[in-house]
């Protein structure tokens, strides 16, 4: 289903830093154990291009991304981000302006200037349409495959409110001595979002939209510099990024992000530059909730 509609609206995401002499507040979610361990496991991330007037993505292409993430021998091997894209009119949770994570993300579908959706993707895998009949069993096939190699590297993630301010403090252990550009990047993903969706040719309202990308707490989506060069294994590299929750929007509810649902999704890359190209490739990605 090709679009060719584009938003302009984008999620506000500031990062504020607040001296004071008044004692700080803060809450934690995450952490890591006493004495810290990483986990061997590598986790796919798994993206998901949809649109709530979009008909397919209703009726095959969220079951599919569901039967994947919420598949309890899944659940440890990938990590889902939905990615609402104004397929095929214009949709409230989308945010595709560019240097947003959605409009940067939503680069990686787009063919001759244009997109479908529902699409599917999983690193380094091609994008493919998320309503065939075969692609439950194409993704997870995709999905195991990256989980089942010997990780590069392995991330622990705690995050601290202060005063309003989310540090979310990433711990890379290189799991083998390796070389190149890494980078580290964390975005905010929403559940329990009450919007609409056309299903079966119907629309639904209310309808509850989950994992939906809200925005970014790191510079690039992806990821900010971590290290450069060799790492040797069993080294750590220790990375904090800030941020906040956005202004409320009074004119668009739906732009308002919910404490109480969100998460972060932290993401370790490696860069790999050749000629003007650069690639970039998912080392492994971890999700964790965010505290109020």
């Amino acid at each position: 289903m090709k679009n060719i509609f584009k938003t302009s609206m984008a999620v506000l995401i500031g990062l504020s830093l607040t001296l004071a002499s008044c004692k700080k507040t803060e809450t934690t979610s995450g952490g890591n154990t006493t004495p810290e361990t990483f986990s061997t496991t590598k986790k796919a991330l798994f993206l998901y291009y949809t649109g709530s007037q979009c008909n397919p993505c209703g009726s095959a292409g969220i079951p599919n991304y569901e039967a994947i993430v919420d598949d309890l021998n899944m659940k440890s091997k990938v990590v889902g981000v939905v990615v609402h894209t104004n397929a095929p009119a214009f949709d409230s949770l989308s945010d595709l302006t560019a240097g947003t994570a959605g409009g940067d993300l939503l680069s990686l579908i787009i063919s001759g200037g244009s997109y479908s959706a529902p699409t599917f993707l999983v690193f380094p895998n091609a994008p493919s349409s998320g309503s065939a009949s075969t692609a439950k069993a194409q993704y997870t096939g995709y999905v195991n495959t990256f989980a089942g190699q010997a990780p590069v590297a392995a991330v622990n993630v705690s995050i601290k409110n202060v005063d309003g301010i989310y540090n979310v403090t990433t711990r890379t252990k290189f799991l083998k001595a390796d070389n190149g550009t890494f980078k580290v990047s964390a975005w905010v993903v929403e559940d329990g979002i009450v919007f609409q969706q056309v299903k079966n040719g119907v629309l639904v309202r209310p309808y509850t939209h989950n994992d939906v990308l809200r925005g970014k707490f790191c510079t690039s989506t992806y990821g900010d510099d971590l290290t450069t060069g060799a790492v040797t294994e069993g080294q750590i590299v220790e990375k904090t990024l800030l941020g906040t929750i956005p202004f409320v929007n009074p004119t668009n509810p739906l732009k308002n992000w919910s404490k109480s649902n969100l998460s972060v999704v932290v993401v370790v890359w490696r860069h790999t530059v050749s000629g003007t190209t650069t690639v970039v490739e998912v080392l492994n990605c971890d999700r964790v909730a965010l505290p109020l």
